[in-house]
């Protein structure tokens, strides 16, 4: 088999397989992305910085681009997929995403909430393209609203699990999304 036929057939395999792995201990639950994901990332960010380098004869904007942004994109952005992670439990869950120096955390309490809502947020982008973003609204019973981003990980079956163990707690669950 050829170089390219089986780098071809891993990647296909590591798509079926998911991007987010599953670890259940302890009565808790952590969603976090699979270690093929951000190895993924890292190995086509070394390829387009190689790609830079033989870009670079042929254009210089081009060539010079890659060989600057794929290191800083390595190190910004990269070590940040490692860590994002949802640990769900029957108390409440902890959100934590976003860079590595300066991670965003969200952790909230199922007996401080009155209720849960899954809402949508459109915008409009460039050239009049619509942006759909989904979140968790926890209202707490203090009257305060804590917004709560459904990426990926949160897609991948930690907020059915948040729902669920919310309505177990009592909390009222609305889906706000057509």
């Amino acid at each position: 088999m050829r170089p390219a036929s089986c780098l071809a057939l891993v990647g296909f395999l590591a798509l079926c397989t998911g991007c987010t792995e599953v670890s259940r201990n302890d009565g808790s639950t952590t969603y976090s992305y699979a270690l093929w994901a951000p190895a993924v990332v890292i190995f086509g960010l070394i390829g387009a910085f190689i790609l830079g380098l033989v870009l670079r004869r042929h254009s210089l904007k081009w060539g010079w681009g890659l060989i600057i942004l794929s290191p800083l994109a390595l190190i910004v952005l990269a070590p940040g997929m490692f860590m994002s992670n949802v640990v769900v439990n029957n108390l409440g869950f902890r959100l934590k995403t976003g860079f590595w120096f300066s991670p965003t955390e969200h952790s909230v309490r199922f007996a401080d909430l009155k209720s849960i809502e899954h809402a949508e947020e459109v915008s409009t982008g460039r050239r009049g393209r619509k942006n759909h973003s989904y979140y968790l609204l926890c209202n707490d019973k203090a009257g305060s609203t804590e917004k709560v981003p459904t990426g990926d990980l949160m897609r991948e079956g930690a907020a059915i699990e948040i729902v669920s163990c919310a309505k177990d707690q009592g909390v009222l669950f609305v889906d706000r999304v057509p």
